[in-house]
């Protein structure tokens, strides 16, 4: 809130963003500072006493008047814009828009697991429906992210229906408790849990579940284990909801978990279910979203957007969180989410990427408009994808970057692109997808810009970060807009590449070679990562001190 670089010069100079600032609630350090830097409004609001902060500053000539004039200017400017576009008795068809929320719950949601082909629900006669959550859904997030809904479907009433329209029955038990409460917040009510398992409510649901054809278990993670204002300690889900699971699999080996829960889990369970759906918090039409994809009205088309590890321990913020005292040091920079898992070959209990479909696709056919290309050209990447299975479906074909060698740390891979195609059985479409420069750029902080590496990339396209089985490789041919700066500390690799510095190099190593009878290449391997302070001790009277200042200044001009 406080950083001129991010709000000024990138957002609202090179970015081009027209409108204004506003904090996070209570996240304003220093009120003068932040719109000094670009900050317009802070929430929520202090009833004054924080702007007179701003107004002794502009009279002490702490603050610049134009600066805040900027600032005022800003909010003016999109407050007027909303006035002037303001109609009169606009209203919304409240049946169209909850029809729309049901359309986007059922294609996010992720089917994880489908051994046997257990979903869709078709053959099935009865059903055993089990978990507080089916008669009483968790759809959306705790805190600030409460929304009033115009309509909520109850995922228990929805399969009912849609399993009568099937000539199924349904036998619903709640399996563990839920303390419904009332949110003060908003009229909407939210779940407590305890973390206990309740042996008599978890022995009716096994009982439910035996008498039935199938069993679908409603879990996941209640508000109080994640919402806004703390941190979670762990990735499990409460004991009664895992210990429900785990009791139900062994008495109904055709069972389907459906979770509601806004982050990953822990699985310990996975291997005892038939089927998992990931619904996450599926909004006001979560319950209908649900059954769709159960009983096959849509086949499922969700992609994870992030790694589901098989433990905690795997993440890579596990060794720096929750950090010393008040203060959190986000240490795993570029290696966030995926680009640690693969660049560490770990195995997750679920790929970033990943999701399952009721059909089948295959990659085909990728080609590229050229295999070389210059800073500052474009890269077109084509491929053909077939559903090969019986049933429409959609499809999220992804493209990662690999660098083939990299003058600076680099993620094994990095996603560049993606893009969701419908296609009928046995229908074939072309996918195409176009990398700019940045696709293979890196940025320098020193320099501060955008840094395109001559070498050969990988281009990988497939349905997750671990499913690529299309591959082929370009090269770039790039000259290096930016002029590094060498001192005593560079290496003697990084001064070789300068071609004074090489020129330099050759002719003192030669004398090496005389000497101690060590060849060029062998002189230079050797001293490779050793600082030219230290290099020039072993050079002798090749490379004084003078001898030294002269080359840095021939190289740095």
């Amino acid at each position: 809130s406080e950083n001129r670089r991010l709000l000024g010069d990138i957002l609202k100079g090179e970015w081009g963003f027209e409108g204004f600032v506003v904090s996070d609630w209570g996240a304003v350090n220093d009120r003068v500072e932040g719109i000094r830097a670009g900050l317009e409004l802070e929430m929520p609001t202090c009833g004054g006493d924080r702007d007179r902060l701003i107004a002794d500053a502009v009279r002490e000539g702490r603050l610049e008047e134009s600066v805040l004039d900027e600032g005022v200017a800003r909010l003016l400017r999109i407050i007027l814009k909303a006035v002037e576009n303001r109609r009169k008795g606009v209203v919304f068809d409240r049946e169209k828009n909850h029809a729309f929320a049901r359309r986007a719950a059922g294609e996010c949601m992720v089917l994880l697991k489908n051994e046997g082909n257990l979903l869709p629900l078709e053959t099935q006669k009865s059903l055993a429906v089990i978990g507080g959550f089916a008669a009483y859904p968790r759809y959306q997030g705790g805190g600030s992210s409460h929304v009033n809904p115009a309509l909520v479907d109850i995922p228990l009433e929805e399969i009912r229906r849609m399993a009568a329209e099937r000539g199924m029955t349904v036998e619903f038990s709640e399996g563990y408790p839920v303390d419904i409460q009332t949110d003060r917040y908003s009229a909407r009510k939210f779940e407590s849990v305890s973390d206990v398992p309740d042996e008599k409510m978890i022995r009716e649901a096994c009982l439910a579940a035996g008498r039935a054809d199938a069993a679908v278990i409603f879990a996941g993670l209640p508000e109080p284990y994640e919402s806004e204002g703390y941190d979670r300690k762990h990735i499990s889900i409460p004991a009664g909801h895992r210990k429900l699971i785990e009791a139900v699999a062994a008495v109904q080996p055709r069972t389907v978990v459906v979770l509601s829960n806004g982050s990953p889990i822990e699985m310990p369970w996975l291997s005892r279910v038939k089927s998992v759906v990931e619904g996450y918090l599926g909004g006001q039409a979560f319950g209908g979203a649900a059954a769709d994809i159960l009983f096959g009205v849509v086949n499922p088309s969700g992609k994870l957007a992030e790694t589901y590890p098989l433990r905690v321990q795997d993440n890579p913020s596990y060794l720096n969180f929750p950090g010393d005292g008040n203060c959190v040091e986000y240490r795993e920079g570029l290696f966030v989410g995926y680009r640690h898992y693969d660049s560490a070959s770990l195995t997750p209990l679920f790929p970033f990427g990943f999701g399952l479909s009721y059909t089948e696709f295959s990659y085909d056919k990728l080609e590229a408009d050229r295999k070389e290309l210059a800073d500052g050209d474009e890269l077109r990447v084509t491929m053909t994808l077939t559903n090969r299975g019986k049933r429409a479906g959609k499809e999220t074909a992804q493209l990662y970057v690999r660098a083939m060698g990299y003058p600076v740390i680099k993620p094994y891979q990095e996603l560049k692109g993606f893009e969701k195609i419908a296609l009928a059985p046995g229908e074939t479409g072309r996918v195409t997808f176009t990398l700019d420069r940045r696709a293979f750029a890196y940025y320098d902080g020193k320099r501060g810009e955008w840094i395109v590496p001559d070498g050969t990339y990988e281009i990988a396209l497939g349905g997750s970060s671990r499913s690529t089985p299309l591959t082929l490789a370009v090269t770039l041919k790039s000259p290096d807009k930016g002029k590094p700066v060498y001192t005593r500390n560079s290496t003697i690799h990084e001064i070789y590449q300068n071609g004074e510095g090489k020129a330099c190099l050759d002719e003192i190593s030669r004398e090496i070679e005389k000497q101690r009878g060590m060849g060029i290449d062998k002189v230079l391997s050797h001293f490779r990562d050793m600082p030219l302070r230290s290099f020039h001790m072993f050079a002798g009277a090749h490379m004084n001190e003078e001898n030294l200042n002269a080359l840095l200044e021939r190289m740095n001009s």
